[in-house]
């Protein structure tokens, strides 16, 4: 590398010069008519930024002589904008058309949500930790399932928006929801059902909360069978069987 100075043609000393990011030549700062701090200034300004350019008088004269035949420093710089804008465009317009693509392969395959985190036989796969009753009873071990409506105060929505905002507002994983089935019903509405009382409960609450204003939230009232004992003993008074029975299954009989 040439290590005159191209203003005076004298050596110059790497800690007391600036380079020309044309051609690389070192210049004094006197020659530049630079005091130490500024140059030192204008170095910092050079490496902070990609657009400030230092030159030396020889090839800052090539430079503009280039600008005069190519036309004005603005004309230059804003084709040169122009072209760039041009193909950001381009691939913006690129990106867009993918997007679309994606979305319409999404539209077309109508994946639902629920489907996703259900087997086809309705079992749950990403369910809530199952918590043991602690009886061990026969109706400690029957699990009753809890079903929540969700009916839009909008009759003419349809299940789709419903099953949408539903999704949207109750994060059934993080909440740890387990849900068994879903099923539409009549002007938009979804019965929605859950494991247990403890899953029904939470989500009838988070529903409640989040989506009230458009909804009405409730829970299905729960339908007790009546159950017929056969084969007791002609002996055997009401008052005692009564007591056992109850005795036997307390979380179904009160």
């Amino acid at each position: 590398m040439d290590n005159k100075c191209p203003g005076c043609t004298a050596e110059v000393d790497a800690n007391i010069s600036l380079h020309c990011d044309a051609c690389n030549r070192p210049m004094h700062y006197s020659c530049l008519a630079l005091a130490a701090d500024v140059a030192a200034a204008c170095d910092r300004a050079r490496r902070m930024s990609s657009h400030v350019k230092i030159l030396c008088a020889d090839c800052d004269n090539n430079f503009r002589s280039f600008v005069s035949h190519s036309g004005s420093i603005e004309e230059v710089f804003t084709e040169k904008l122009r072209n760039l804008i041009k193909e950001e465009y381009k691939e913006l317009i690129t990106d867009i058309k993918s997007l679309r693509s994606e979305v319409n392969v999404l539209k077309e395959s109508n994946i639902d949500l629920v489907k996703l985190l259900t087997s086809g036989n309705g079992d749950v796969v990403a369910t809530a930790k199952s918590l043991p009753l602690g009886k061990n009873s026969y109706a400690s071990k029957v699990v009753v399932e809890k079903k929540i409506v969700v009916k839009p105060k909008n009759t003419a929505q349809s299940v789709t928006k419903t099953r949408s905002d539903v999704l949207k507002n109750v994060n059934i994983i993080e909440e740890e929801i387990a849900i068994t089935k879903v099923k539409p019903v009549s002007s938009g509405g979804l019965i929605i059902s859950c494991k247990d009382e403890n899953c029904g409960k939470k989500l009838q609450q988070i529903a409640s909360t989040s989506l009230a204003q458009n909804y009405d939230i409730r829970e299905v009232n729960v339908l007790y069978p009546r159950v017929r004992v056969v084969g007791i003993p002609g002996g055997m008074s009401e008052s005692p069987f009564l007591s056992y029975l109850k005795k036997q299954n307390p979380d179904l009989i009160s």
